[in-house]
C-alpha cells in the first residue's frame, strides 16, 4: 500500500469543513485488490506524485449492508445502485443464437470496468471485447438511478450514433422497468432518451470527416460527457467538448473508449500524461475465447502487423509517422543502382505508371518479381514531364528494355494515353514487347475491385467458395504494398531518395468510421513515385498472389494486472516457448481472374480500324470500363433517504 503523502490530494477531497471524514469508509475501500494494482501502476507511471485520480474505490458486499443499515433501504436496492454489473443483469438483456433475449451477465473484465468509480476514465480496448456494449450500460445505469442528470455522448460518425440510439432503445423495449421509467424518446434535431427522473442521455454526431469541429455541442451542458471512439474524433472536435468535461468541477464526470489509429493525439495525451485519468487498457488476449483460431481470424482481419497490433492490441505502437513504418523502411533499403541492373529472365516485370499532368510529370517504375524466393525488387524509374507522346515513347522504351509482363497505369490522367499505348501495340509489325501494350490495364484509385478469395492470398485460407469480394481500390493497393515491407518481399535502392521520402511521409489523411483508412496524403514529398511502385505492386500480386506470413508472436497466457499508466489493466503476457505456427500461405501460380467484356472486344476492334484507315484517336465521352478483376454528483455520504437525488428510476 503506497504511504501516507500518496493519498494526501485523496485526504483533502474526503475532508470536512470540521476537519472530519466525509466518508469513514474511503481508505478501506481503496484497498480492494483491484484499486491496489491502480495505484500501483499510477505510482510507477508518475514517480513522486500523488494520486490524483478521484474515485470511491470499489463497493463490496459489506458496503452493501453497512449502507443499507445506515438508510433503512433493502440491501439489493443499495446493489443494484452502486454495482453496475448487478444492475445490467437484472436490466439488460441480449438476444441468444435463437433470438430469445436472456439476461446480460459481464465478463471479468467488464464487471471490473463498470465497477470502477473513477469520474474520469478511458477503455483503451481491442476491438471485440465489448466496450460500446459496456459503455452503454454504465449510461443507462447513470441516467436511471440519478435525478435529474444530463449526460451527453459524441459519436465520430452518424453510423456510431444511430448505434448507440438503436441499442438503448432496444434495451428500454426489452425491460418492463425500464420501459416504464422512460416519457420520451427523440430522434431529431439529435438523439434523446428523457427518464421519469428528469436525467436524459443526448447522443450527437461530431462529423468529424465534415470538419464541423463538434459545432453541435457546443451549447450543451452535461454532469457526465462520453466519447465513443475518440481517436476518431478530430482535434477540433475536441477543443469543442474539452470546456464541457469540467463545466461542473469535480462534479462533472467523463468516460471515453477508443481502438488506438497510432495518433499522438488528444486521445493518446489523455491516455499516457493526464494523471486524473483512469485508464484501463485491454488486448483482444483477456477474451474468453481467445485460443488458436480466434487468433487466426483476427490475423486475416487485419491482414498488416501494424493494423494487428491496434485494433486487436490495443497498442499505440510507433508514433504515426507514416503508414509505412521507418523499421519496414530500413529493411527494404538495398546498396545498388538502378542503372547497374540488366534483365535477367528468371524474373518477371511490371511496370507502374502513375499519369499526371504538367509540373509533376509521368512517374514510372519498374519491378521485378522473382518466382522462387518472392521478392519484388525496385529496377529503374524515370519521369517524363514533357508531352504526353513523350510519356508514351518512354513507357514503349522502357518495356522494350524489360519485357514487362504486365503494365498498370493510373486513370486519373491515363484516359487517352491508355488509348494511344494501345495504338501502339496494334501497329503493323509491332513485335512482342510492343504488343503487350494492348494489354494494358487502368486503375482507378477512387473506384472499387472486385476479386475472389483466391486472387489476392491476403491470409485468407483456400476458401472453395467463388463469391465476389468489394474493396475500395486506393485502401487495398496501400494495404499490399505495407504487406509486402511487412513481409520482407519489397527491396529498393538506398540511392532512391525519392521513393525513400516518399515512403516516409505517406500518411493517412481521413478514417472510415470503423477505423480503416479513407484517403491519404504525403505533404510536400508528393506521392507520385510511389503511386507507380504500388500500381507495380498490384499487378504482380493479381497475376501471382502474395505470401503471407504475420510475425505473431508465441502462443501466450494471460492474466488480469495492472500495468503503468492511470491503472491500466493489460493481459500480461507471459511468454512461452511454444513454437509459431505454420501459417505460410502458398500463393505462386494464382493468376488474376479477368473477365473481358463485350465492350472490351468493341473498343480493340475499334483501334484495330482506326490503324488500317489512318484515323485518330479521341477522348471518350466517359471513362471506358476495365475487367473487375483488374483493378477497374456530490461525493457519495450514503445519504439516501427521501428527497435524495440519487434514486433508482
Amino acid at each position: 500500500m503506497p504511504g501516507e503523502d500518496f493519498f494526501k490530494i485523496v485526504d483533502q477531497r474526503n475532508t470536512g469543513p470540521d476537519g472530519q471524514e466525509i466518508d469513514p469508509n474511503l481508505h478501506r475501500r481503496l484497498k480492494h485488490p483491484w484499486c491496489v494494482e491502480c495505484q500501483e501502476a499510477y505510482r510507477k507511471k508518475f514517480p513522486e506524485q500523488p494520486f490524483k485520480i478521484l474515485c470511491e474505490g470499489i463497493y463490496t458486499d459489506d458496503d452493501f449492508a453497512e449502507i443499507a443499515h445506515d438508510t433503512e433501504t433493502p440491501v439489493e436496492e443499495i446493489r443494484e445502485l452502486l454495482d453496475r454489473p448487478t444492475w445490467a443483469e437484472k436490466h439488460y438483456r441480449l438476444a441468444d443464437s435463437k433470438g430469445v433475449f436472456q439476461p446480460f451477465v459481464a465478463r471479468e473484465y467488464q464487471a471490473r470496468a463498470m465497477r470502477c468509480t473513477a469520474k474520469r476514465k478511458i477503455k483503451r480496448w481491442g476491438r471485440g471485447l465489448g466496450k460500446t456494449q459496456t459503455d452503454i450500460i454504465e449510461e443507462l445505469h447513470t441516467a436511471t438511478t440519478r435525478r435529474n442528470y444530463e449526460t451527453l455522448v459524441v459519436c465520430p460518425m452518424k453510423s456510431q450514433s444511430d448505434k448507440w440510439y438503436q441499442e438503448i432503445k432496444r434495451a428500454i423495449d426489452s425491460d418492463s422497468e425500464l420501459s416504464k421509467s422512460v416519457i420520451r424518446k427523440q430522434k431529431a434535431p439529435f438523439y434523446q432518451i428523457v427518464w421519469g427522473n428528469g436525467s436524459t442521455i443526448s447522443i450527437f454526431c461530431a462529423g468529424s470527416q465534415s470538419g464541423r469541429n463538434a459545432d453541435s455541442v457546443r451549447s450543451q451542458s452535461p454532469r457526465r460527457t462520453h466519447l465513443e471512439e475518440m481517436d476518431l474524433l478530430e482535434e477540433g472536435d475536441h477543443d469543442a467538448i474539452k470546456p464541457l468535461l469540467s463545466r461542473y468541477g469535480n462534479e462533472s464526470e467523463f468516460s471515453g473508449s477508443s481502438t488506438p489509429l497510432g495518433k499522438r493525439e488528444t486521445f493518446w495525451e489523455m491516455c499516457t500524461q493526464d494523471p486524473e485519468v483512469m485508464e484501463l487498457h485491454l488486448p483482444i488476449t483477456v477474451h474468453p475465447d481467445w485460443g488458436e483460431e480466434m487468433e487466426e481470424r483476427c490475423w486475416r482481419d487485419a491482414r498488416t502487423q501494424e493494423r494487428y497490433s491496434h485494433e486487436y492490441l490495443a497498442e499505440f505502437g510507433d508514433q504515426k509517422g507514416g503508414v509505412f513504418k521507418n523499421a519496414f523502411i530500413d529493411q527494404a533499403r538495398r546498396h545498388y543502382t538502378y542503372a547497374d541492373l540488366r534483365h535477367n529472365p528468371k524474373f518477371r516485370y511490371f511496370m507502374g505508371v502513375d499519369w499526371n499532368g504538367s509540373g509533376n510529370g509521368t512517374c514510372i517504375r519498374i519491378i521485378a518479381f522473382d518466382p522462387e524466393s518472392k521478392k519484388r525488387r525496385v529496377m529503374g524509374m524515370s519521369t517524363v514531364d514533357e508531352s504526353q507522346i513523350a510519356s508514351c515513347e518512354k513507357i514503349r522504351e522502357l518495356n522494350r528494355k524489360w519485357h514487362c509482363e504486365q503494365i498498370y497505369i493510373d486513370a486519373g490522367f491515363g484516359n487517352v494515353q491508355d488509348e494511344l499505348l494501345k495504338l501502339m501495340g496494334w501497329a503493323e509489325g509491332a513485335d512482342d514487347d510492343d504488343q503487350r501494350l494492348k494489354d494494358i490495364v487502368k486503375i482507378d484509385f477512387g473506384g472499387t475491385m472486385e476479386f475472389n478469395h483466391l486472387t489476392p492470398n491476403r491470409g485468407y485460407a483456400r476458401h472453395q467458395q467463388r463469391e465476389q469480394l468489394e474493396r475500395r481500390t486506393k485502401p487495398f493497393l496501400v494495404e499490399g504494398a505495407v504487406m509486402c515491407l511487412e513481409q520482407g518481399l519489397f527491396e529498393y535502392s538506398d540511392a532512391d531518395s525519392v521513393l525513400d521520402d516518399q515512403l516516409r511521409a505517406y500518411r493517412v489523411k481521413i478514417y472510415s468510421a470503423h477505423g480503416y483508412a479513407n484517403t491519404y496524403d504525403s505533404g510536400a514529398a508528393g506521392d507520385h513515385h510511389l503511386d507507380a511502385t504500388m500500381l507495380a505492386l498490384l499487378a504482380i500480386e493479381l497475376r501471382y498472389g502474395l505470401l503471407y506470413q504475420p510475425k505473431k508472436r508465441p502462443a501466450t497466457a494471460t492474466s488480469m494486472r495492472l500495468l503503468s499508466g492511470f491503472g491500466s489493466a493489460q493481459a500480461a503476457v507471459s511468454a512461452t516457448t511454444a513454437e509459431h505456427r505454420e501459417t505460410e500461405k502458398r500463393a505462386a501460380g494464382i493468376v488474376s481472374r479477368q473477365i473481358e467484356s463485350k465492350r472490351d472486344h468493341v473498343r480493340e476492334a475499334r483501334v484495330r480500324h482506326l490503324m488500317r484507315n489512318g484515323g485518330h484517336i479521341s477522348i471518350p465521352s466517359r471513362p471506358v470500363d476495365i475487367p473487375a478483376a483488374a483493378g477497374g454528483v456530490p461525493s457519495r455520504t450514503h445519504n439516501l433517504r427521501p428527497g435524495n437525488p440519487r434514486r433508482f428510476f
